[in-house]
């Protein structure tokens, strides 16, 4: 049975009814759908029913029409019968189902926790009594969702949800804002405040002074408990919150965050913790500054305005002077530490900078030292204060450059974006006109160039000249013309002699002169001319690479220098030099455009510059040729230097013969293409295999089947496609029987069907088989088995199949319910039945309804009448009537089980 929120009991069999406790009236809500019959028990969860039945199903009830009832889940054969359920909604995000199965023939009970989103059964615990119920009145009330604690109702402290934040430097301090509030649906019985995360162990706790009606038990501990005393209130719980505070006595408390949890309790329900967080530190107490700078260097017009973080408000500010403010003005720029202090007198020393831009500072340039006239520049330059800058020239707004300017004074001045100002002078100096002066001297017989004009005799030119700079200069030059003479003396001599000189022995072609300066500083110049006769001769000549030059008896063939002395009449010999040069040949190479096998002519062509002789007769760098055949050409370079090249065209078609080798096992890639031999065309011969790229080698390994094309590629561009076929072998293949559910006991003959010839066969797992190896071994799972089956064959090939048995767990033994010992041959004896799942009748006893034994056999096999009781007590036959039977039996999995039961003798 169960009830649901209204308090309304349901009770079910084979339909659905309900029980009113206000008006002790019975109804019958429907039948359930055929063959559902209610087996154990019934909860009531989150507004729905749900109950188990004979068949050990989760059953969802439809209560306003139990026939549209639904099975959620059947349990498995391992699970005994489901005769007990019962539902806790310990919170409103909690709500727990336990199903209770009892062993009748053990005499103990497992409980389960049922997972109502996978309906799955977790074991919890066993114990030794059987039950067939579960109840609890929990199931007919509402979770408690609205059974907690807010700590700071307006969330004030900055925290989320129902908690609490405070950031102190000190203890004593409460563990929750003064708007702190308790909720529950029920009265409450009592309050836990605990301490968590402590940093200074035992000199942290709580203390409380309670409030009326509830008791306090655990001052100054981490661990408060308040409990109703009778009369109190969620109210009172409230107040007690309030008058409760956090202690530590650590002379100097560990900084950091620790909480305090708080929940509630009313009957077995509780409620989440709400959290209050406590942060202990000096440095937590935080300046937070919104400042103005100093415009101009060196001003004190700053300003600043406090305020604090964190603490307990109200703040006081001390500055350096002893003054006490949160906002100040006229401030120089520097550093100013600031005191500040909150009113639980927790102190913070901070650092507070006004800053202040740099000193504005300008300057003036020119583009010259001076100018000439108003073609003068001058640019302003400007650093430091706040840019950007505005520049006055002599009062007048202008931009950083000033132009047209004449000599003069000139005043700058500069100011920032703060109005800040900066001035710079410079003083433009003008320039005179310049004269300079210069001589040049020179001897008789020359002359000097001046503007165009040759001048010869003394005389002064000046001429006038105007910069760049518009500035005026004169230059003037006086010529000077002196006296001077030359005399020149020749003289031959042989190669092998020499000739002294003016205290010089000279024995090479000499050119020299000799100056003495006059008493009019004048040169005097005496030359010599010397030509020494060697009769030399100079020779140049060149050969082709691969030729011989014969010169003084030798015959040459590497460039270089190269001498040869012959002896001349007049008693001088002549030496003959020769400069050989070896002229390379033209690399000539015959070049294909096209090829005979894809069209009717194709251009044979060469790169060379120079002269062309093809074989053919013709003299272009490139011909046009429509046959097979051999074709020459010789080229001759701009040196005479020839060289000639051959081709040979075919026109034979490509034939190619190639193995092919299929893949060992279906499916499998180790199949290849080996190409042995190539003919027609042109060596040599490039591949490739299904439009890859193409390569030499004329081999592809690790094919899988499928269809091919072969492309061959001789050196003339032509190709020819093959196409073939790598087939799989036969699919090797194997059958098993599909999966089967078997009783307890029974047995399979696995018979595995495969066309290997010679396979060789593992089972996996070889439990309850005659054979793991064998093509058909016999299978007797004493529990659902799934085998695998992995098959290979002499190639190495493998194929694997997988069947299930499921093994169903329920014993097939039958006891009839009634038998007549009467002597037909009908029903004359009450004996045990069973199927193969019923190995053993350890004992079969019979008793009367005052529980006298009338009968009793042990250690036989079922399924044998002539074992059973032939309703006879003490050799007279017993009276028509009911009676008791135990009977006690192994399994085939080994496990004994106990059974009761009630038999008819009929008369």
């Amino acid at each position: 049975m169960s009830c649901n929120y209204e308090g309304l009991v349901f009770a079910a069999g084979t339909g659905l009814s309900t029980y009113d406790q206000t008006s002790s009236t019975m109804a019958f809500l429907g039948d359930f759908p055929p063959g559902m019959r209610a087996g154990g028990d019934l909860t009531y969860r989150e507004g729905r029913l749900y109950m188990t039945t004979r068949n050990n199903e989760l059953v969802e009830v439809d209560i306003d029409n139990p026939a549209n009832s639904t099975v959620l889940a059947t349990f498995p054969d391992s699970i005994p019968l489901i005769q007990g359920l019962a539902t806790f909604p310990f919170r409103c995000d909690s709500i727990v189902t336990y199903a209770i199965a009892g062993h009748p023939d053990q005499e103990k009970s497992t409980v389960y926790l049922l997972d109502f989103e996978t309906y799955t059964l977790t074991e919890i615990c066993q114990y030794n009594r059987f039950n067939y119920d579960a109840a609890t009145s929990s199931e007919c009330m509402l979770p408690p969702c609205e059974l907690y604690a807010d700590l700071d109702l307006d969330d004030s402290s900055g925290d989320s949800l129902n908690n609490y934040t405070v950031f102190t430097c000190a203890s004593p301090v409460g563990v929750a804002g003064p708007d702190v509030g308790t909720f529950s649906p029920f009265p409450l019985d009592s309050m836990r405040l605990e301490l968590l995360g402590s940093l200074d162990g035992a000199l942290e706790y709580l203390s409380s002074s309670g409030a009326p009606f509830i008791s306090v038990q655990g001052n100054n501990t981490a661990s408060l408990l308040f409990i109703n005393q009778g009369g109190a209130t969620a109210g009172s719980f409230s107040q007690a919150i309030r008058n409760t505070l956090y202690y530590n006595d650590a002379a100097a408390p560990a900084p950091g965050a620790r909480q305090v949890a708080v929940s509630l309790y009313s009957s077995f329900y509780n409620s989440l913790p709400s959290l209050s967080t406590i942060v202990l530190g000096q440095e937590l107490l935080a300046l937070e500054t919104d400042t103005a700078s100093v415009l101009c260097f060196g001003a004190e017009d700053g300003s600043v305005s406090l305020s604090a973080n964190f603490g307990t408000p109200p703040y006081t500010f001390l500055w350096p002077d002893g003054a006490e403010a949160a906002q100040r003005s006229g401030l120089a720029a520097g550093l100013y530490p600031i005191l500040l202090t909150d009113s639980a007198g927790c102190q913070n020393t901070d650092t507070l900078y006004i800053s202040q831009p740099d000193s504005l500072w300008a300057a003036i340039g020119s583009a010259a030292a001076f100018v000439c006239g108003d073609n003068g520049t001058l640019s302003a330059a400007a650093q430091g204060g706040a840019p950007p800058y505005a520049f006055a020239w002599n009062g007048q707004p202008g931009g950083d450059t000033l132009y047209n300017a004449g000599p003069g004074l000139y005043q700058l001045q500069v100011t920032d974006a703060n109005g800040c100002a900066a001035a710079a002078s410079y003083t433009l100096a003008g320039a005179d006109t310049l004269f300079t002066f210069g001589q040049a001297a020179f001897c008789q017989g020359e002359s000097f160039a001046w503007q165009g004009q040759a001048f010869s005799a003394d005389t002064t030119l000046c001429t006038a000249y105007t910069s760049s700079l518009g500035c005026d200069s004169i230059h003037c030059l006086s010529l000077v013309f002196r006296d001077t003479s030359l005399r020149e003396e020749r003289h031959t001599i042989c190669w092998n002699e020499s000739l002294s000189w003016e205290g010089l022995t000279l024995s090479a072609d000499t050119s020299l002169c000799r100056t003495y300066t006059g008493a009019n500083g004048c040169d005097s110049t005496l030359c010599l001319r010397l030509e020494v006769l060697e009769r030399a001769g100079y020779l140049e000549a060149a050969i082709c690479e691969g030729e011989r030059y014969a010169f003084g008896g030798r015959l040459l063939a590497s460039p270089g220098w190269y001498a040869d002395t012959i002896s001349l009449a007049g008693g001088c010999d002549s030496l003959l030099l020769l400069q050989l040069a070896v002229r390379p040949r033209p690399a000539v190479a015959i070049q294909v455009s096209g090829s005979l096998c894809a069209s009717p002519s194709i251009t044979l062509s060469a790169s060379p510059a120079g002269a062309y002789a093809w074989s053919t007769g013709a003299g272009s760098p490139e011909i046009t040729v429509g046959q097979a055949g051999s074709y020459s050409l010789t080229v001759t370079n701009a040196d005479g230097c020839s060289a000639a090249d051959t081709i040979s065209l075919s026109d034979t078609p490509i034939e190619a013969g190639f193995r092919l080798q299929p893949p060992r096992c279906p499916g499998q890639a180790n199949g290849s293409i080996t190409i042995d031999s190539a003919r027609g065309g042109l060596e040599p011969y490039l591949y490739a295999l299904n439009g890859g790229p193409l390569q030499a080698a004329p081999q592809w390994n690790n094919l899988p089947a499928g269809a091919y094309t072969l492309l061959v590629e001789d050196a003339q561009g032509c190709r020819r496609e093959f196409a073939f076929l790598l087939e799989d072998p036969p699919p090797l293949l194997l059958a098993l029987p599909a999966d089967t559910t078997l009783r307890l006991g029974d047995s399979l003959r696995l018979q595995a069907l495969t066309n290997a010839a010679a396979p060789t066969l593992y089972w996996q797992p070889p439990d309850f088989l005659s054979c793991d190896t064998c093509l058909a071994p016999v299978a007797r799972p004493l529990r659902t088995t799934t085998y695998q089956a992995l098959l290979s064959d002499s190639l190495g090939c493998t194929v694997a199949d997988a069947v299930t048995l499921f093994v169903g767990q329920r014993s097939g033994l039958y006891v009839p319910n009634a038998f007549s010992p009467n002597g037909d041959g009908r029903n004359d004896r009450l004996a045990v039945y069973g199927d193969a799942s019923v190995e053993t009748v350890l004992s079969f006893r019979l008793f009367n309804r005052w529980g006298a034994l009338l009968f009793e056999r042990s250690s036989f096999a079922p399924n044998d009448e002539s074992l059973g009781w032939d309703g006879a007590a003490r050799g007279q036959p017993a009276p028509a009537g009911a009676y008791v039977y135990s009977l006690r039996y192994r399994r085939a999995d080994g496990r004994e089980v106990q059974v009761e039961g009630e038999v008819l003798l009929v008369r």
